[in-house]
């Protein structure tokens, strides 16, 4: 038994061509397929960084506060053309010189448009029941007020939603929350 070498044909120009084209469209194919999937991965450094909330301080004779309730608003609002900080005192003048020749940032006031230009300090004292109605007890610049859910006071603040120890309230259209023992400025 004798085996016989096969024998190799010549290809041509054209089917050489025909190879070559076919070969660049399957690895383009493969790229692209690629490229596709890879773009489908959670990206942690795509994730969008959430906007600062308000300020919020403790009274130092208050217990710690719990951890806020998680809400799905992603943004709470804040007017986009109020310059995050003013040079000077706001009349035109430069400010103090902050050492290296250049007036020192001077921060803006909390006040919005129709205001009367001074910022509110709200403190969230008490959450308790009563009547078999959830109540909070808010001070709104050393002004008491006892809310239920769904209550307007101090003119502009209405009482949303109330936790175990944590409140949801709305300023105007700005949502904020605030835990038994924390305070913010509006």
């Amino acid at each position: 038994m004798t085996l016989e070498k096969p024998s190799r044909r010549k290809i041509g120009s054209r089917e050489r061509a025909l190879l070559i084209l076919l070969g660049i469209v399957a690895l383009l194919a493969l790229v692209f397929v690629f490229l596709i999937n890879a773009g489908d991965g959670d990206d942690i450094a795509d994730a969008p960084t959430p906007a600062p909330g308000p300020t919020v301080t403790e009274s130092p004779d208050e217990p710690a506060p719990t951890t806020p309730p998680v809400t799905d608003d992603l943004f709470e609002g804040r007017d986009p053309f109020q310059p995050l900080v003013v040079v000077g005192p706001g009349d035109g003048t430069p400010g103090p010189d902050d050492g290296n020749g250049g007036p020192t940032p001077t921060p803006t006031s909390t006040a919005r448009p129709g205001d009367d230009g001074d910022s509110r300090r709200v403190v969230l004292l008490d959450i308790f029941t009563s009547d078999g109605e959830r109540r909070a007890t808010v001070q709104v610049d050393g002004q008491e007020f006892t809310v239920v859910e769904g209550e307007t006071f101090a003119d502009n603040f209405r009482l949303l939603d109330l936790a175990q120890d944590c409140g949801t309230f709305v300023f105007g259209d700005e949502r904020f929350t605030l835990c038994i023992g924390q305070e913010v400025q509006k």
